[in-house]
């Protein structure tokens, strides 16, 4: 997932957002996500990828999306499926982009 850090303030990045402060941050016209402890400001990779794979990043923006990745890998969670043999992404918000 391509990702922008929060812009520096003062110098400097803050070391902490409250769960409050991230989730102002709601929209596709300003979408921040808290992911491992880190915020991520995704508004423009929103907008310059628009379509239906961005919805699920829309619809939980000012969330933490921590869940949808496993924590040793930071990779998006999988499963093993039966009927098709293989590892496949674990997705029950709908694919998003890059997976």
């Amino acid at each position: 997932m391509s990702s922008q850090l929060l812009p520096k303030q003062h110098g400097r990045r803050r070391r902490y957002y409250t769960p409050e402060e991230i989730n102002a941050h709601n929209s596709a016209d300003d979408a921040w996500f808290s992911l491992f402890h880190n915020v991520f400001d995704l508004t423009e990779l929103i907008a310059t990828h628009r379509s239906n794979l961005t919805q699920p990043l829309i619809s939980n923006a000012g969330r933490d999306i921590s869940h949808w990745f496993d924590g040793k890998t930071m990779m998006v969670k999988s499963y093993y499926s039966e009927d098709k043999g293989v590892m496949l992404p674990y997705v029950p918000m709908g694919r998003f982009l890059n997976v």
